[in-house]
């Protein structure tokens, strides 16, 4: 059962963290700077590193205030503590990747957050706070 339950968290963190990037992918649409623009290489690069720090920010405040409504782990402590913070941000990164190139495809002008370097570093943020405050 050790390894199911595992499985489990390491599920549930990558479902709460994707759930949280796409709906901060939908309403950060009105940000200019989070979006992929035709702007020169230096200006778009600037660009990237501020979306990056945001992430960093809002994913590390993200991670706080789950804590706060969920103050508990979702399964009971196991042997290991803390696969969600490596893996969960692989798995998120790659399931912003697909919705950005899913949005491409369809037209749409999808943030750096749809990047996988974008929803990995949110999701690393979120579930390193998340870690810090409730799974220690």
């Amino acid at each position: 059962m050790d390894i199911l339950e595992i499985l489990l968290e390491i599920f549930g963190d990558i479902v709460l963290q994707c759930v949280v990037e796409l709906l901060g992918e939908i309403l950060s649409g009105w940000m200019q700077v989070f979006r992929e623009t035709d702007l020169p290489d230096r200006k778009r690069l600037g660009g990237m590193i501020a979306s990056g720090l945001g992430f960093l920010a809002i994913g590390g405040l993200s991670g706080y205030w789950s804590s706060l409504l969920m103050p508990h782990r979702v399964l009971p402590k196991l042997t290991v503590s803390g696969p969600s913070v490596a893996l969960a941000p692989l798995c998120a990164g790659l399931a912003m990747h697909l919705f950005g190139r899913w949005r491409r495809r369809h037209g749409g002008n999808p943030t750096y957050l749809a990047t996988f370097w974008g929803g990995g570093i949110f999701a690393f943020a979120m579930a390193l706070v998340r870690w810090w405050m409730v799974g220690r």
